[in-house]
């Protein structure tokens, strides 16, 4: 069968099947163009997918065996039943655990992007519609718990794209947004030069002027970030005073409109999507090199690049 008319056709340098294995773990990847999430894990020497639909997934969380990811109008909790995966008749003995749905918690079109799962069992999203953060309880109850200080009005206009939420030991630290902007989608004027980084506390802007931040996360006393339009992975010192900035350093740059960032033992595994000619993005400058919709493994001490596992068919963008 050939590459053209393989389904989800994904071409492995050969690292991330190794990395999986030895850190006996599983890769989830949302794709809102292609209606899928996708778990990617190695089994043997080869990288294995197990592709399920979805309605608009974006964001997604795990914690203690739950996982939720965001679709377009709704959470859909799944839960690890490990009973369940000897006798899964698709592929016996294959899987470890399954990932049951058990519930499905109705948000509305909130176009919901980063999450995180509370001791509580709360779910808190990035509600990019509203330009905020807000607390799911999973019975119906939808409130905000921060927003930016300059969105006085919250109206379901996508005015700054907050996008990207770090969380520390449940605390909410640092987010990323597209512009400073209150008018319906005002992020898309200066897309290049308007981004920035809020400290949640006391709501510093921490960062600016950067090319479409997203994915910020913390690890190791630091705060990682990616540069979407540039395709940059980012890092800087995570405490700094009250008044000082973020000292970010340019770690390297992956070949595609960078969005979803993981990092496991000082290893990023950073999300690269294709831009389409014609398209919203096409005038971005990593449009050129934006050729396909990825994985690429990054050595946060050197830099250097691990390996990649690339998509050839269907997937053309990953967000998560």
């Amino acid at each position: 069968m050939s590459s053209r008319s393989k389904r989800f056709h994904l071409v492995s340098s050969g690292f991330l099947e190794a990395f999986l294995a030895q850190q006996q773990a599983s890769l989830a990847i949302s794709t809102y163009q292609a209606g899928r999430v996708i778990l990617l894990f190695g089994h043997g020497e080869k990288l294995h997918q197990v592709v399920r639909r979805f309605r608009r997934p974006m964001g997604m969380t795990f914690r203690d065996g739950t996982l939720i990811v965001a679709t377009k109008h709704e959470l859909v909790v799944h839960h690890r039943v490990e009973a369940a995966a000897p006798g899964y008749p698709k592929a016996p003995g294959r899987y470890d655990a399954l990932f049951m749905p058990r519930a499905r918690w109705i948000t509305g079109a909130l176009d919901l992007h980063d999450l995180h799962i509370m001791p509580d069992r709360t779910v808190l999203g990035v509600n990019t519609l509203f330009s905020s953060i807000t607390r799911f309880d999973g019975a119906g109850d939808q409130s905000t718990i921060w927003k930016p200080p300059f969105i006085t009005d919250q109206r379901p206009s996508d005015a700054c794209h907050l996008n990207g939420m770090a969380v520390s030991k449940d605390d909410p630290r640092f987010v990323t947004l597209l512009a400073p902007t209150v008018s319906r989608k005002g992020w898309r004027a200066n897309r290049l030069t308007s981004g920035q980084i809020l400290r949640i506390k006391d709501n510093a802007v921490v960062a600016d002027g950067l090319p479409m931040p997203h994915s910020p996360r913390l690890h190791a006393e630091n705060l990682y970030w990616l540069h979407a339009a540039t395709g940059a992975l980012m890092v800087a010192p995570a405490r700094t005073a009250p008044t000082e900035r973020l000292s970010a350093t340019e770690i390297c740059r992956v070949g595609g409109f960078a969005r979803g960032l993981v990092i496991q033992d000082d290893v990023a595994l950073v999300g690269h999507s294709h831009i389409r000619p014609g398209t919203t993005f096409a005038d971005l400058p990593v449009a050129t090199a934006a050729t396909h919709a990825g994985i690429t493994a990054i050595d946060l001490k050197t830099g250097n690049t691990l390996g990649e596992a690339v998509y050839h068919t269907d997937c053309h963008e990953i967000y998560d």
